[in-house]
């Protein structure tokens, strides 16, 4: 099994977001959700806008553990909530596909972040 390393480089970070914001919104607030909350991507992509929008603190029952989970929202974390869930409606995925009302799969957001 591989291991992943997380990106440690600030000038990396912040050239994975240019890119992202290049290519959708979407695409770089799920890499800004994922190095802010450190979440697995399955769980990411399970969250629904309800879950996250005007909340202080997520909390998700983690899909590999089983466990439990909850943390704190920072302030810029809610700012780039409010602006991107702003149109959407509680009961939608938070990564909606572009085509139809599913979510984003794994693969899917594997292949965007690569």
């Amino acid at each position: 099994m591989n291991t992943v390393q997380p990106i440690r480089d600030v000038a990396m970070i912040e050239a994975m977001k240019r890119v992202l914001m290049a290519q959708h919104y979407r695409n770089y607030f799920l890499f800004v959700l994922g190095i802010n909350t450190g979440l697995r991507i399955s769980d990411l992509l399970a969250l629904r806008v309800g879950d996250v929008r005007g909340k202080s603190h997520i909390i998700i029952n983690e899909q590999k553990t089983g466990k439990l989970k909850r943390f704190k929202i920072n302030n810029d974390l809610q700012h780039y909530i409010s602006d991107f869930t702003l149109s959407q409606d509680a009961a939608e995925y938070l990564f909606k596909s572009r085509r139809g009302n599913d979510r984003i799969h794994r693969v899917q957001a594997w292949k965007i972040l690569s």
